[in-house]
């Protein structure tokens, strides 16, 4: 829960301004069943095959690093621009597939649906931002019984660049007609942050065990909530 302060001007004028909440899909408002570490070892034999040695990708990179730092030696190696897109576009079409995998057994997180149907009731705009494919994030919104309060969702298929990139946030707003000032960004990791911060917009954390967010929380004082239910308090 988060802590009780007495509330300041300057928060309630915040509150107040507030027309759209972004949030991020996998581990943030569902329970994600991708399985990030094949999909991240499928990646590293891709790239191998096309001569990047696999001693220079790891399975604990994030997988935006993974696929930034190879491109990049990709371009050392003297392949071009549109090698290298196709290459990136095949290797989306791989991620797809291993996205799409396990889709069945997915299901919300705790008080997702209950802070949706809040949001929406108070005329919020609400939105997914996420790196995963559109029809996976379609698939699980609407197997989750999450997908009728969306209003718009912004998936790696639809920018050309992805998360830390503000590119799919800045996307999103265009699509409600949000400005940065007036919207607030939800997710779990250091990506959906930078991502953010990237765009100008309030970003407030999803803390789980294992996450990097509190580091964040104690060396740079971001925001945070241990419930996904907390976020109304945070708004209203």
């Amino acid at each position: 829960m988060r802590e009780a302060y007495p509330e300041s001007k300057k928060s309630i004028e915040y509150k107040s301004q507030i027309k759209a909440v972004m949030f991020d899909l996998d581990d943030t408002l569902i329970h994600s069943t991708i399985d990030f570490m094949k999909l991240k070892r499928k990646t590293i034999d891709f790239y191998s095959s096309l001569g990047i040695s696999p001693d220079t990708l790891f399975p604990n990179m994030k997988t935006h690093e993974i696929l930034q730092k190879a491109t990049s030696m990709l371009r050392k190696k003297g392949y071009t621009p549109r090698e290298i897109l196709c290459i990136v576009k095949k290797t989306s079409i791989l991620w797809n597939q291993i996205e799409l995998e396990n889709i069945s057994s997915t299901c919300p997180i705790e008080g997702a649906k209950k802070t949706l149907t809040t949001l929406k009731k108070q005329s919020y705009d609400v939105g997914v931002v996420t790196r995963s494919c559109r029809r996976y994030a379609l698939k699980v919104l609407k197997l989750t019984g999450l997908l009728e309060f969306v209003d718009v969702i912004v998936a790696r298929d639809d920018c050309e660049k992805d998360k830390p990139d503000p590119e799919p946030l800045v996307h999103a707003m265009k699509a409600v007609g949000s400005k940065a000032e007036e919207t607030i960004m939800i997710g779990d990791s250091i990506t959906d942050f930078l991502c953010s911060k990237n765009a100008g917009v309030r970003f407030i954390g999803v803390l789980h065990e294992d996450d990097g967010l509190k580091n964040l929380k104690r060396n740079m004082g971001v925001e945070t909530i241990k419930d996904l239910r907390d976020l109304i308090d945070v708004l209203t």
